[in-house]
């Protein structure tokens, strides 16, 4: 599902950032437009100067190959969240190429934002951190962040040099809120 802002149609030459945002765990790509109403939210926000005009993009990232086993909820006691690779390789390889030569996106991983929720975001860290040539901006919101995580190994390392990771990400939003499991 594809979110355009108000004026897409009419300003024909005006290119846009893009945000890639997944879906929690058991949901699909119409959950952030039926139940969390994004694309009102984003119509209001930049109406209101609140938010940059920009391309939605949600996914439906519940996707295997033959023989792949799902990957274990986020919930699944001493389990570490671990998201099928299959997804990330799609992302990469098939959908960032798709939206940016079907709509007018902005080039380059300074307007690129990948996010999720919950079970994305786990998705959202594990596809952005392991391009960060492709994304600059990264949202986890509810995700799974362990406090035994090993910084200098999880990400393929990118965790382990701030100053270097420092100098790619602009962004990097972790929120949860006050009654969720910090570890």
């Amino acid at each position: 599902m594809v979110y355009t802002p108000p004026g897409y149609d009419i300003s024909v030459r005006t290119r846009y950032p893009v945000l890639y945002l997944q879906h929690g765990g058991g949901e699909d790509e119409t959950g952030w437009t039926k139940q969390g109403r994004a694309n009102f939210i984003l119509d209001n926000l930049i109406a209101a100067k609140k938010a940059q005009p920009m391309i939605l993009v949600m996914e439906n990232s519940t996707v295997l190959k033959q023989g792949e086993r799902p990957p274990a909820p986020p919930s699944t006691p001493g389990v570490v969240v671990a998201p099928s690779p299959t997804f990330g390789e799609i992302v990469i390889r098939d959908l960032i190429p798709t939206i940016d030569g079907r709509f007018r996106t902005l080039p380059g991983r300074e307007h690129r934002t990948i996010a999720g929720l919950s079970f994305g975001a786990a998705y959202a860290l594990d596809i952005g951190f392991s391009h960060l040539d492709m994304f600059s901006y990264f949202g986890s919101f509810s995700g799974t962040v362990l406090a035994s995580m090993d910084v200098k190994n999880s990400y393929g390392g990118v965790l382990s040099n701030a100053t270097e990771f420092n100098k790619k990400v602009r962004l990097l939003l972790i929120a949860a809120g006050t009654a969720e499991s910090r570890g």
